[in-house]
């Protein structure tokens, strides 16, 4: 396609001019193509890392797990959690608690339950008070409860989830980041 061979051009200017940006180059590009829900350009991509170290590598899978995180398809991140569980079987668990994190962080209500799910059948442990907690941080605990409540029964999950992390809400309003009373009023 051609935002593929635009990318491939690039990135190859990049590494023949300004080499020492590489890294940071295919960190956004890994991001943008799984925010695109690119798929044949992050499969290009993640034929690229060969050359990188395996640290800078698991950067990238971060980026795109972000990315991924920034739509309701749930193919992408899907693909993504296959390659990570292939190429870090031992950070496995990192990469899906960051995964669910970036998507709690973006109040992404339908790609949570789809990582819930999935985790769940998979026997992943995910911290969810970690999740509840990044939620707050990005002023998403409510939202993300509100639809879930709305979105019924397929959502009990979701809900049992940020219920039993409510006890980490201040009682009021002062943290600014939410409280156990006006999530009482949802």
């Amino acid at each position: 396609s051609g935002a593929l061979a635009n990318l491939q051009a690039v990135l190859q200017q990049i590494g023949q001019h300004v080499p020492q940006h590489s890294s940071e180059l295919m960190m956004h590009a890994f991001r943008e193509a799984a925010r695109l829900h690119q798929l044949e350009m992050v499969r290009w991509l993640l034929e690229q890392v060969g050359s990188f170290q395996p640290q800078q590598v698991f950067e990238f899978m971060k980026y795109a797990l972000t990315g991924a995180a920034m739509q309701n398809q749930p193919g992408m991140m899907d693909f993504l959690l296959g390659a990570v569980a292939k190429a870090f079987p031992g950070q496995l668990r990192e990469l899906v608690q960051h995964a669910v994190n970036a998507t709690a962080k973006r109040g992404n209500l339908q790609l949570m339950k789809f990582l819930m799910d999935h985790t769940s059948a998979a026997a992943i442990p995910v911290n969810y008070d970690e999740v509840f907690g990044w939620a707050i941080f990005d002023g998403q605990a409510e939202e993300l409860l509100k639809g879930a409540i709305q979105g019924g029964a397929p959502y009990e999950n979701v809900i049992m989830m940020l219920l039993s992390s409510m006890r980490n809400l201040p009682e009021n309003n002062d943290s600014r980041l939410g409280s156990r009373q006006s999530l009482k009023h949802t």
